[in-house]
């Protein structure tokens, strides 16, 4: 008797090697690959397979050891921080205006957050472009 099959190997997801806390910035060290569970609510569509499209990003909640990285659970490393004093630049039309405001929100580069002007408290969506600094683009 002739047996036709087709074999496939799982695909192999990255896991937490142990405990990491929220804000942890992850290394190469702190992951492993694993075969999703049977049974598991993850998905592996929305896990990582790929160690160089993660590495170097930050946690936005803590994971335990074992548990599957998911897309949702990293960001870029933030670089402001809610709560901080920032340098705020407008452009229009070829013309650059510098005012100090407030981050309302975290982010990291090229995250859209929300600053406060100071001290008018009006409220804008600007663009992380560097440690400290928010570029607005007005038309």
């Amino acid at each position: 008797v002739e047996v036709v099959a087709e074999v496939q190997m799982p695909t192999l997801i990255y896991a937490a090697n142990r405990s990491l806390a929220k804000d942890h910035i992850v290394t190469d060290s702190d992951v492993k690959r694993i075969v999703l569970p049977k049974g598991s609510r993850v998905e592996v569509q929305n896990c990582f397979t790929d160690l160089e499209k993660f590495v170097g990003k930050q946690l936005n909640r803590a994971l335990s050891t074992g548990q599957p990285i998911e897309f949702r659970h990293l960001q870029n490393p933030r670089i402001i921080n809610q709560n901080d004093e920032i340098e705020i630049q407008v452009s229009a039309a070829g013309l650059m205006v510098t005012t100090m405001g407030r981050a309302i929100q975290g982010g990291g580069l090229d995250d859209l957050i929300i600053v406060e002007v100071v001290p008018q408290r009006s409220r804008l969506t600007a663009r992380v472009i560097r440690p400290g600094v928010v570029s607005v683009l007005a038309n």
